[in-house]
Protein backbone atom coordinates (compact mmCIF):
# COMPACT_ATOMS: atom_id res chain seq x y z
CA UNK A 1 0.00 0.00 0.00
CA UNK A 2 3.14 2.48 0.28
CA UNK A 3 3.41 5.06 2.68
CA UNK A 4 0.71 6.14 4.69
CA UNK A 5 0.58 10.22 5.01
CA UNK A 6 -0.64 11.37 8.01
CA UNK A 7 -4.39 12.81 7.74
CA UNK A 8 -3.79 16.11 9.89
CA UNK A 9 -1.44 16.96 7.34
CA UNK A 10 -3.92 17.62 4.63
CA UNK A 11 -4.87 21.53 4.07
CA UNK A 12 -7.58 23.13 3.20
CA UNK A 13 -5.46 24.36 -0.24
CA UNK A 14 -4.44 20.67 -0.61
CA UNK A 15 -7.75 19.71 -0.41
CA UNK A 16 -9.04 21.77 -3.22
CA UNK A 17 -6.27 21.05 -5.84
CA UNK A 18 -6.37 17.46 -4.90
CA UNK A 19 -10.39 17.34 -5.80
CA UNK A 20 -9.80 19.55 -8.82
CA UNK A 21 -6.78 17.35 -10.35
CA UNK A 22 -8.11 14.32 -9.01
CA UNK A 23 -11.49 14.41 -10.87
CA UNK A 24 -12.10 12.44 -13.89
CA UNK A 25 -15.82 12.74 -14.77
CA UNK A 26 -18.43 15.18 -15.69
CA UNK A 27 -20.76 15.66 -13.41
CA UNK A 28 -24.63 16.97 -14.69
CA UNK A 29 -23.67 20.76 -13.95
CA UNK A 30 -20.43 20.92 -15.43
CA UNK A 31 -18.38 20.16 -12.56
CA UNK A 32 -15.67 17.45 -12.44
CA UNK A 33 -16.30 14.52 -10.30
CA UNK A 34 -14.67 11.59 -8.78
CA UNK A 35 -14.47 8.33 -10.86
CA UNK A 36 -16.24 5.23 -10.17
CA UNK A 37 -13.55 3.38 -10.01
CA UNK A 38 -11.30 5.21 -7.18
CA UNK A 39 -14.53 5.08 -5.26
CA UNK A 40 -15.15 1.49 -5.77
CA UNK A 41 -11.87 0.72 -4.62
CA UNK A 42 -12.40 3.00 -1.48
CA UNK A 43 -15.75 1.21 -0.49
CA UNK A 44 -13.99 -2.40 -1.23
CA UNK A 45 -11.79 -0.98 1.88
CA UNK A 46 -14.60 0.16 3.91
CA UNK A 47 -16.07 -3.85 2.71
CA UNK A 48 -13.13 -5.26 4.11
CA UNK A 49 -12.08 -3.55 6.86
CA UNK A 50 -14.25 -0.84 8.22
CA UNK A 51 -17.94 -2.39 7.92
CA UNK A 52 -17.75 -4.34 11.03
CA UNK A 53 -17.33 -0.86 12.93
CA UNK A 54 -19.76 0.99 10.79
CA UNK A 55 -22.11 -1.98 9.83
CA UNK A 56 -24.59 0.31 8.31
CA UNK A 57 -24.22 0.31 4.38
CA UNK A 58 -24.41 -2.39 1.39
CA UNK A 59 -21.09 -2.54 0.05
CA UNK A 60 -22.19 -4.15 -3.09
CA UNK A 61 -25.51 -2.48 -3.39
CA UNK A 62 -23.73 0.77 -2.89
CA UNK A 63 -21.38 -0.12 -5.97
CA UNK A 64 -23.68 -1.56 -8.40
CA UNK A 65 -26.14 1.95 -7.65
CA UNK A 66 -23.22 3.92 -8.67
CA UNK A 67 -22.19 1.56 -11.38
CA UNK A 68 -25.33 1.17 -13.17
CA UNK A 69 -25.34 3.83 -15.76
CA UNK A 70 -28.79 4.72 -15.20
CA UNK A 71 -27.33 8.41 -14.59
CA UNK A 72 -25.79 10.92 -12.01
CA UNK A 73 -27.89 10.05 -8.62
CA UNK A 74 -26.64 12.40 -6.12
CA UNK A 75 -27.69 10.87 -3.40
CA UNK A 76 -25.73 8.23 -3.99
CA UNK A 77 -22.82 9.46 -4.93
CA UNK A 78 -23.00 12.11 -2.03
CA UNK A 79 -22.80 8.88 -0.23
CA UNK A 80 -20.14 7.36 -1.70
CA UNK A 81 -17.88 10.15 -1.22
CA UNK A 82 -19.04 10.78 2.54
CA UNK A 83 -18.18 6.97 3.26
CA UNK A 84 -14.75 7.33 1.56
CA UNK A 85 -13.70 10.62 3.31
CA UNK A 86 -14.79 8.95 6.68
CA UNK A 87 -12.56 5.24 5.39
CA UNK A 88 -10.10 7.13 4.07
CA UNK A 89 -9.61 8.78 7.15
CA UNK A 90 -10.15 6.67 9.48
CA UNK A 91 -7.55 3.99 7.95
CA UNK A 92 -4.97 6.57 7.19
CA UNK A 93 -5.59 5.38 3.56
CA UNK A 94 -2.71 7.00 0.58
CA UNK A 95 -4.18 9.40 -2.00
CA UNK A 96 -5.57 7.31 -4.86
CA UNK A 97 -4.46 8.65 -8.18
CA UNK A 98 -7.44 9.24 -10.21
CA UNK A 99 -7.25 10.84 -14.36
CA UNK A 100 -3.43 11.93 -13.40
CA UNK A 101 -4.04 13.87 -10.13
CA UNK A 102 -4.81 12.69 -6.17
CA UNK A 103 -7.66 12.13 -4.65
CA UNK A 104 -7.29 12.02 -0.85
CA UNK A 105 -9.97 11.71 2.19
CA UNK A 106 -10.02 15.96 1.89
CA UNK A 107 -11.11 15.48 -1.68
CA UNK A 108 -13.65 12.99 -0.97
CA UNK A 109 -15.08 15.19 2.01
CA UNK A 110 -14.73 18.55 0.08
CA UNK A 111 -16.76 16.99 -3.29
CA UNK A 112 -19.51 15.47 -0.70
CA UNK A 113 -20.17 18.85 1.30
CA UNK A 114 -20.21 20.90 -2.32
CA UNK A 115 -22.67 18.52 -4.19
CA UNK A 116 -24.95 17.93 -1.38
CA UNK A 117 -25.58 21.93 -0.74
CA UNK A 118 -26.61 21.98 -4.32
CA UNK A 119 -29.16 19.48 -3.56
CA UNK A 120 -31.35 20.59 -0.83
CA UNK A 121 -31.01 17.61 1.07
CA UNK A 122 -32.49 19.33 3.88
CA UNK A 123 -36.10 19.85 2.24
CA UNK A 124 -35.53 15.79 1.02
CA UNK A 125 -34.20 13.62 4.33
CA UNK A 126 -33.91 10.10 3.85
CA UNK A 127 -31.61 7.49 5.64
CA UNK A 128 -28.70 8.10 2.99
CA UNK A 129 -28.83 12.13 3.99
CA UNK A 130 -28.22 11.28 7.51
CA UNK A 131 -25.67 8.42 6.62
CA UNK A 132 -23.72 11.09 4.78
CA UNK A 133 -23.99 13.62 8.06
CA UNK A 134 -22.63 10.69 9.94
CA UNK A 135 -19.62 10.06 7.80
CA UNK A 136 -18.89 13.56 7.10
CA UNK A 137 -18.76 14.09 10.94
CA UNK A 138 -16.22 10.58 11.37
CA UNK A 139 -13.85 12.69 8.60
CA UNK A 140 -14.36 15.84 10.53
CA UNK A 141 -13.14 14.24 13.70
CA UNK A 142 -10.39 12.45 12.86
CA UNK A 143 -8.59 15.03 11.26
CA UNK A 144 -9.47 17.26 14.58
CA UNK A 145 -11.97 19.83 13.33
CA UNK A 146 -14.43 19.18 16.39
CA UNK A 147 -16.84 22.21 16.22
CA UNK A 148 -17.39 20.80 12.29
CA UNK A 149 -17.41 17.41 13.80
CA UNK A 150 -20.02 18.22 15.85
CA UNK A 151 -22.27 19.93 14.02
CA UNK A 152 -22.56 17.50 11.61
CA UNK A 153 -23.11 14.47 14.11
CA UNK A 154 -26.11 16.92 15.70
CA UNK A 155 -27.35 17.40 11.86
CA UNK A 156 -27.44 13.42 11.36
CA UNK A 157 -29.62 12.62 14.82
CA UNK A 158 -32.09 16.09 14.09
CA UNK A 159 -32.39 14.12 11.03
CA UNK A 160 -33.34 11.13 12.25
CA UNK A 161 -35.50 11.91 14.68
CA UNK A 162 -37.29 13.86 12.41
CA UNK A 163 -37.67 10.20 10.21
CA UNK A 164 -38.93 8.94 14.21
CA UNK A 165 -35.96 6.70 13.88
CA UNK A 166 -35.81 6.75 17.50
CA UNK A 167 -39.58 5.50 17.64
CA UNK A 168 -38.77 2.13 16.64
CA UNK A 169 -42.09 2.02 14.36
CA UNK A 170 -41.21 0.38 10.91
CA UNK A 171 -44.73 2.03 10.02
CA UNK A 172 -43.58 5.68 10.34
CA UNK A 173 -40.36 5.17 8.76
CA UNK A 174 -39.70 6.70 5.23
CA UNK A 175 -37.21 6.12 2.52
CA UNK A 176 -35.88 2.85 3.37
CA UNK A 177 -33.41 2.04 0.94
CA UNK A 178 -31.51 -1.32 0.01
CA UNK A 179 -28.27 0.27 0.06
CA UNK A 180 -28.75 0.93 3.96
CA UNK A 181 -27.74 -2.44 6.39
CA UNK A 182 -29.11 -2.55 9.27
CA UNK A 183 -31.09 0.23 9.41
CA UNK A 184 -33.26 -0.85 12.91
CA UNK A 185 -29.41 -0.06 14.74
CA UNK A 186 -28.88 3.10 12.92
CA UNK A 187 -30.08 5.31 15.27
CA UNK A 188 -28.28 3.76 18.14
CA UNK A 189 -24.62 4.26 16.28
CA UNK A 190 -25.39 7.99 16.51
CA UNK A 191 -26.17 7.49 20.10
CA UNK A 192 -22.92 5.85 20.37
CA UNK A 193 -21.30 8.44 18.49
CA UNK A 194 -22.58 11.23 20.65
CA UNK A 195 -23.65 10.03 24.29
CA UNK A 196 -25.91 10.75 26.22
CA UNK A 197 -29.23 10.46 23.88
CA UNK A 198 -32.11 8.18 24.88
CA UNK A 199 -31.59 4.46 24.15
CA UNK A 200 -34.13 3.03 22.05
CA UNK A 201 -35.77 0.21 23.24
CA UNK A 202 -36.92 -2.74 21.92
CA UNK A 203 -34.42 -3.46 19.21
CA UNK A 204 -34.42 -7.55 17.40
CA UNK A 205 -30.95 -8.00 16.27
CA UNK A 206 -30.85 -11.88 16.55
CA UNK A 207 -28.29 -13.49 14.20
CA UNK A 208 -26.70 -10.09 13.70
CA UNK A 209 -23.85 -9.87 15.15
CA UNK A 210 -22.63 -6.49 14.06
CA UNK A 211 -25.78 -5.11 15.58
CA UNK A 212 -25.21 -7.43 18.42
CA UNK A 213 -21.75 -5.77 19.01
CA UNK A 214 -22.99 -2.01 18.74
CA UNK A 215 -26.13 -2.42 21.36
CA UNK A 216 -23.94 -4.06 23.68
CA UNK A 217 -21.29 -0.67 23.08
CA UNK A 218 -24.86 1.19 23.93
CA UNK A 219 -24.99 -0.16 27.00
CA UNK A 220 -21.31 0.86 28.47
CA UNK A 221 -22.56 4.66 27.09
CA UNK A 222 -25.99 3.96 29.29
CA UNK A 223 -24.12 3.01 32.47
CA UNK A 224 -21.65 6.38 32.11
CA UNK A 225 -24.70 8.56 31.78
CA UNK A 226 -24.69 9.01 35.66
CA UNK A 227 -21.10 10.70 35.29
CA UNK A 228 -21.32 12.56 31.58
CA UNK A 229 -24.46 14.27 32.49
CA UNK A 230 -23.28 15.38 36.02
CA UNK A 231 -19.99 16.18 34.67
CA UNK A 232 -21.54 18.55 31.98
CA UNK A 233 -23.69 20.65 34.90
CA UNK A 234 -20.73 20.42 37.27
CA UNK A 235 -19.98 24.65 36.54
CA UNK A 236 -22.92 24.85 38.21
CA UNK A 237 -23.10 22.08 40.80
CA UNK A 238 -19.52 21.52 42.08
CA UNK A 239 -21.61 18.86 44.09
CA UNK A 240 -23.37 16.97 41.35
CA UNK A 241 -20.45 14.31 41.40
CA UNK A 242 -19.77 12.68 45.00
CA UNK A 243 -17.46 9.66 45.49
CA UNK A 244 -20.57 7.50 45.91
CA UNK A 245 -21.71 8.20 42.38
CA UNK A 246 -18.16 7.96 40.48
CA UNK A 247 -17.22 4.33 42.68
CA UNK A 248 -20.54 2.89 42.08
CA UNK A 249 -20.65 3.99 37.85
CA UNK A 250 -16.99 2.55 37.61
CA UNK A 251 -18.28 -0.72 39.62
CA UNK A 252 -21.56 -1.14 36.93
CA UNK A 253 -18.74 -0.42 34.19
CA UNK A 254 -16.52 -3.40 35.45
CA UNK A 255 -19.05 -5.77 36.27
CA UNK A 256 -20.34 -5.03 32.48
CA UNK A 257 -19.88 -8.32 30.32
CA UNK A 258 -20.02 -9.11 26.37
CA UNK A 259 -22.66 -11.79 25.79
CA UNK A 260 -21.91 -15.02 24.59
CA UNK A 261 -20.64 -15.39 21.19
CA UNK A 262 -22.32 -13.50 18.28
CA UNK A 263 -19.95 -10.73 18.06
CA UNK A 264 -17.74 -9.31 15.94
CA UNK A 265 -14.09 -9.26 17.22
CA UNK A 266 -13.81 -5.62 16.28
CA UNK A 267 -16.55 -4.68 17.88
CA UNK A 268 -15.18 -6.74 20.87
CA UNK A 269 -12.26 -5.10 20.61
CA UNK A 270 -14.00 -1.64 20.51
CA UNK A 271 -16.15 -2.99 23.33
CA UNK A 272 -12.92 -3.69 25.85
CA UNK A 273 -11.52 -0.08 24.61
CA UNK A 274 -14.00 1.77 25.52
CA UNK A 275 -14.45 0.42 28.74
CA UNK A 276 -11.22 1.30 29.99
CA UNK A 277 -11.48 4.29 28.48
CA UNK A 278 -14.53 5.75 30.56
CA UNK A 279 -13.02 3.70 33.67
CA UNK A 280 -9.79 6.13 33.07
CA UNK A 281 -12.07 9.24 32.45
CA UNK A 282 -14.04 8.45 35.90
CA UNK A 283 -10.86 8.20 37.95
CA UNK A 284 -9.30 11.35 36.23
CA UNK A 285 -12.90 13.40 37.45
CA UNK A 286 -12.03 11.46 41.07
CA UNK A 287 -8.37 12.77 40.67
CA UNK A 288 -9.05 16.47 39.21
CA UNK A 289 -11.44 16.55 42.62
CA UNK A 290 -8.98 15.63 45.19
CA UNK A 291 -10.51 12.64 46.03
CA UNK A 292 -7.47 10.36 45.99
CA UNK A 293 -6.11 8.53 49.42
CA UNK A 294 -3.79 5.60 49.27
CA UNK A 295 -6.09 4.53 52.56
CA UNK A 296 -9.18 4.80 49.85
CA UNK A 297 -11.36 2.01 51.05
CA UNK A 298 -12.09 1.93 47.14
CA UNK A 299 -9.32 0.64 44.44
CA UNK A 300 -10.66 3.70 42.40
CA UNK A 301 -9.77 5.89 44.37
CA UNK A 302 -6.29 5.30 44.83
CA UNK A 303 -3.22 6.23 42.58
CA UNK A 304 -2.59 2.97 41.78
CA UNK A 305 -5.82 2.45 39.46
CA UNK A 306 -4.51 3.66 36.13
CA UNK A 307 -2.19 0.56 36.37
CA UNK A 308 -5.30 -1.75 36.94
CA UNK A 309 -6.47 -0.30 34.18
CA UNK A 310 -3.49 -0.59 31.76
CA UNK A 311 -3.45 -4.70 33.13
CA UNK A 312 -7.46 -5.34 32.44
CA UNK A 313 -6.87 -3.59 28.64
CA UNK A 314 -4.00 -5.17 27.90
CA UNK A 315 -5.34 -8.47 29.22
CA UNK A 316 -8.94 -8.26 27.37
CA UNK A 317 -6.83 -7.47 23.85
CA UNK A 318 -4.65 -10.14 24.03
CA UNK A 319 -6.96 -12.22 22.21
CA UNK A 320 -7.40 -10.17 19.73
CA UNK A 321 -5.27 -9.78 16.06
CA UNK A 322 -3.75 -6.47 14.52
CA UNK A 323 -6.56 -6.72 11.67
CA UNK A 324 -8.70 -7.02 14.33
CA UNK A 325 -8.11 -3.28 15.58
CA UNK A 326 -7.32 -1.83 12.54
CA UNK A 327 -10.86 -0.83 11.24
CA UNK A 328 -10.81 1.52 14.54
CA UNK A 329 -8.20 3.17 13.34
CA UNK A 330 -4.65 2.68 13.10
CA UNK A 331 -3.67 4.86 16.47
CA UNK A 332 -5.37 1.36 18.30
CA UNK A 333 -2.58 -0.57 16.54
CA UNK A 334 0.47 -1.00 18.99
Amino acid sequence: MGNIESVSSVSETNASTSLNGGASNESHDGHRTISRPVLEKVVRWYQHSSYSVWPVIDAEVLVWRFADGDGYDTSIYCLATALCAATMAQLQLPPLIDDGGLVDCAAMASECIRVREESNYRENLDMKSILVSFFLHVYHAKINKRNSAMMFIQEAISGARLLKLDEWDCGTRAGDDRVIANDEILFTLLWVTESPIRLPERIYLAGNEYAQGLLELARLFAAFDSVSLKRSTGTLNPDAISVDCLTETEAALSMLSLGEGGRASVRMADYCITREWMRTIIWQEALSRQMLSSKAYAELLTFKFPARVSRDLLYSLQGFSESDLLPLGRDQVC
